[in-house]
């Protein structure tokens, strides 16, 4: 399974950190979320939670794809890094996968994702 921003790495063993992946229905369509909200005990909280313009437009320049959901819903998504992507670890019912992307970062809580 496939699901583009999401990296199949294993079956459901023991796993030092994973999160539930919720699903959220808006409008009749349904999309999932990863509960991160654990983390923001540990982690350091960026200056400004919004990117700064002048990074996203070259991000966006640089960028191979954009997603018309990106492009319409105004999202903005960082590549999560290696080191980083341990945290990111979702599992599911057909395994364990990472976030390769996350929408502005894993400390701006869930309802600002969701809208």
């Amino acid at each position: 399974m496939d699901i583009g921003d999401l990296k199949k790495v294993g079956n459901n063993e023991k796993e030092e950190v994973t999160k539930p992946i919720i699903i959220i229905r808006n409008n009749s369509k349904s999309g999932i979320v990863g509960e991160h909200r654990a983390l923001n005990t540990y982690t350091i909280s960026d200056r400004y939670a919004t990117p700064i313009i002048h990074e996203t437009i070259t991000q966006i320049l640089q960028a191979e794809l954009i997603k018309a959901m990106d492009a319409l819903k105004c999202l903005h998504q960082n590549v999560s890094k290696d080191n980083a992507r341990k945290l990111l670890t979702a599992i599911v019912h057909c395994g364990k996968y990472e976030y390769l992307r996350i929408t502005f970062g894993i400390k701006i809580p869930l309802p600002t994702t969701r809208e």
